[in-house]
């Protein structure tokens, strides 16, 4: 019975060998998105200007050196990618790069700077305007401006009609959100401060979103752009360049979570066949 017993017991090792030496290769093989949120890591960090961000990364780069023995570094290593994901999620690294990347993704959206749409978005807020109705006033100026670029004669009246030109001293057109801010001071004007043809206008400008946005516009160029100033005072407005780190530090992320659920589904493919017919 003893002897039974030890040779069931090699079988079992036997069998498993193999899948724990295909699930040790995994491991290794998904060691590289733990490289890329640390390295992601430091990106955002030197774009930002956060001398503590990274602390809770310091050391990845060494515990993820070495995968030698089958047992030690495999329960190790998963560990060790677990705790830099859950340090990640948990802090303000994890919050700093998600509105980054928010941020840089919608900016791309609409056509204009990360800059530009964290700046105005802090003037949206302000002025009781939502996210949403910004970006999709912003999108459909954007338009109007294409197209009367392209000599579509109601978008052309819509901008003659607020006193703006769309083109720049070199002949070149203009952004959006240099345009928003002139349209400001039309809708700020005393004189056209209500009636249909100020919501006409608007309409004719930003699309549906565009009398929602006349509580902001009514502030004026001078009003929009204090605001937007005082977003950067505030901190809370994105570079370009901080908007590419944090879309970066989020891809990373992402990737680094996939990993993990390939590694946890590699064991379980792996060992199945294995204690199956025990």
């Amino acid at each position: 019975m003893a002897t039974f017993g030890i040779k069931a017991s090699i079988s079992v090792i036997d069998n498993m060998t193999k899948p724990l030496d295909r699930v040790n290769g995994a491991v290794k093989r998904t060691l590289k998105p733990v490289r890329d949120l640390y390295n992601a890591t430091q990106r955002l960090k030197k774009s930002m200007g956060f001398p503590q961000i990274g602390k809770a990364m310091a050391g990845v780069g060494k515990a993820i050196d070495g995968v030698s023995s089958r047992f030690k570094a495999l329960f190790r290593d998963i560990a060790v990618m677990g705790g830099v994901a859950a340090a990640a999620i948990g802090g303000i690294l994890a919050k700093t790069g998600s509105m980054g990347d928010k941020a840089a993704k919608t900016a791309a959206k609409i056509g204009v700077s990360t800059q530009a749409w964290t700046e105005l978005s802090h003037a949206a807020d302000m002025s009781g305007v939502s996210a949403e109705q910004l970006q999709g006033g912003l999108t459909k100026l954007n338009k109007t401006l294409f197209a009367a670029a392209n000599g579509n004669k109601e978008a052309a009246y819509y901008f003659a009609a607020a006193g703006v030109e769309i083109y720049d001293q070199n002949g070149k057109l203009r952004a959006a959100d240099e345009v928003l801010g002139d349209v400001a001071d039309k809708f700020a004007d005393p004189n056209f401060a209500s009636g249909p043809k100020r919501a006409a206008l608007a309409m004719g400008l930003f699309g549906k979103s565009g009398t929602e946005l006349i509580p902001m516009l009514a502030a004026g160029k001078d009003g929009i752009e204090a605001m937007r100033e005082e977003a950067v005072r505030l901190g809370i407005t994105f570079t370009d360049a901080e908007g590419k780190a944090s879309e970066g530090f989020m891809d990373a992320l992402t990737r680094l979570k996939d990993a993990l659920t390939g590694i946890a589904l590699t064991i379980g493919k792996e060992l199945l066949p294995v204690f199956t017919p025990l």
